[in-house]
């Protein structure tokens, strides 16, 4: 009978590497030869190949490793023309060897692949009926069709054969997409002596079901148990170059080994490394004095009952960014924080510093603006208030739906891209922090959470908060999105936009009426020397 590999070579047209054809023998039970042991025994964690057909394997592999392309298609083609599972059919049924694929887009591009391959082929090609797109139809009244992994999409259908391709990454209508669509999978198979489920993917965290399987199987036999491979990105695929994984891993190392070394990330882990937070500090400066030709931008993150409000004030010089001011007013117990208190307060400190406007998240931004705008006086003297910018700091970019003529600024991005871009100045030592416990210790407790579909959220574990990261962000986000002022040979020159970091510009408004007339309506690209106007001392 014609083998998986005589089929990979003389009918699709495969190359296979010694990883891939090594995959392909254990699933298949093949022999082994001699000198591919130890290769088998390294990725499988067994020294002895399982006994009897193997039902279930789950292939754990790094990116560009060609899971898909050269065993997930493969297989099908193989089961759906030479698996004898038309056997099992009644009359007018038909069965699918199924793909599960992460999105409708893997679906159409794996689809594509597989109808490349049988055309390709005379024979092959002879043996298709019918074509459909997601599904080739073949003259032994079996299909080989791409299904996007949802849970009722392969319900009420025959399937001998299922292969769940990037199931470490699947995001559906379900809390736990992976482990429902396996549910609904299994029982489909149930008539099938032959079948088998076939799950390929790039590990991510360390949750859902293929991490269970690496958990409970990884070089344990036992029977009955789905047979799991895991193996680096070059194991698979040795033509990948050299230089290209050694750049990858210079850039981002925990990355690096999640999608190339095919190794599992925590579910939860620190956001900033001790050390760059630790490196970054300035010790025993707890506060640094306002100083003239230095423009000041400032953050701050609102809060009334249970968190602290915290402002955060500082400067940029060229490609660094520097904290000025990093404090707090926590509320007591049953004793909330007042809004105009606060207000006051921040103008002060505000207008010491030169800071004609502020920056704050999208949280009771309206009440915030009036407030800074009109600050309670104090002793009878009248206070100068300050502008409010708002800044959509979601979970996800979005436009605001705003009143007709309303035109304020709203600077936008993702939290995940605003702490990143704090993160990424932290770590190439490039933001100078004050020496603040509090605001360093919530620093360092932030920590990014993974779900096993590939979401990522940022926060900090319960009881602590993120009151003083949360200033920060909004200062540094400000400080390259805003004007820089330089000194140059005696002059002081301005240059409105700062470009080092992405633009997040969604809209434009009135706040740059807050600055001189002579500063109003230029280009990122201009440099212009000013003179002081009234009421900024860093002028």
């Amino acid at each position: 009978m014609l083998t998986i590999l005589d089929f990979c070579k003389d009918f699709l047209a495969l190359d296979l590497s010694p990883g891939k054809e090594l995959a392909l023998r254990i699933l298949y039970g093949l022999e082994i030869p001699a000198e591919a042991m130890e290769a088998f025994q390294r990725w499988t964690g067994l020294t002895q190949r399982p006994k009897g057909f193997v039902h279930s394997a789950t292939f754990i592999c790094g990116r560009r490793g060609g899971k898909t392309s050269h065993i997930g298609v493969p297989v099908l083609l193989y089961e759906a023309l030479l698996g004898g599972h038309e056997k099992y059919l009644r009359a007018g049924e038909r069965g699918h060897c199924v793909m599960m694929a992460q999105t409708v887009k893997a679906v159409s591009e794996t689809m594509a692949l597989l109808r490349n391959k049988v055309n390709a082929h005379p024979t092959l090609r002879r043996e298709l009926v019918g074509e459909r797109a997601d599904a080739l139809e073949f003259a032994n009244n079996m299909n080989v069709s791409i299904w996007p992994c949802t849970l009722k999409a392969i319900r009420g259908l025959n399937i001998p054969v299922a292969v769940l391709d990037e199931i470490a990454f699947w995001e559906s209508e379900g809390a736990n997409p992976d482990r429902e669509v396996i549910r609904s999978v299994t029982p489909a198979m149930a008539t099938f002596p032959q079948r088998r489920l076939i799950k390929l993917t790039t590990p991510y965290t360390k949750l859902g079901v293929i991490w269970e399987d690496y958990e409970k199987y990884w070089g344990k036999p036992a029977r009955g148990a789905p047979l799991v491979w895991v193996a680096e990105s070059q194991d698979m695929n040795p033509a990948i170059d050299l230089d290209f994984l050694v750049e990858e891993q210079r850039r981002d190392p925990e990355a690096f080994e999640r999608e190339y070394k095919a190794r599992f990330s925590d579910p939860t882990e620190a956001f900033i490394p001790g050390y760059a937070i630790a490196a970054a500090t300035d010790d025993g400066i707890f506060e640094r004095k306002p100083t003239h030709r230095v423009r000041y931008v400032a953050g701050v993150d609102i809060a009334f009952k249970r968190d602290a409000t915290v402002l955060c004030i500082g400067h940029r010089e060229g490609d660094k960014v520097t904290v000025d001011v990093w404090r707090a007013w926590k509320p007591k117990p049953k004793e909330p924080l007042s809004l105009a208190d606060l207000a006051r307060e921040i103008a002060l400190l505000c207008h010491a510093y030169g800071v004609p406007m502020v920056t704050g998240d999208q949280f009771a931004s309206e009440p915030v603006r009036e407030a800074l705008r009109s600050p309670r006086s104090r002793k009878g003297l009248p206070i100068k208030g300050v502008g409010f910018q708002e800044v959509a700091f979601t979970a996800t970019r979005r436009h605001r739906e705003k009143p007709k003529g309303d035109t304020r600024l709203e600077l936008g991005a993702s939290k995940m891209d605003m702490y990143g871009a704090m993160r990424t100045l932290l770590e190439q030592g490039r933001l100078r922090l004050l020496d603040n416990t509090d605001a360093l210790r919530e620093l360092a407790a932030l920590e990014v959470k993974r779900s096993f579909s590939g979401i990522e959220t940022l926060g900090a574990p319960p009881p602590m908060h993120d009151d003083y990261p949360s200033a920060l962000v909004l200062m540094v986000w400000q400080c390259f999105k805003g004007a820089e002022l330089r000194e140059r040979e005696g002059r002081v020159v301005f240059r409105p936009g700062g470009s080092l970091l992405d633009a997040r510009l969604v809209e434009s408004d009135d706040a740059e009426q807050l600055l001189p007339k002579e500063l109003q309506g230029g280009r990122a690209s201009d440099e212009r020397e000013i003179k002081p106007w009234r009421g900024l001392t860093w002028m």
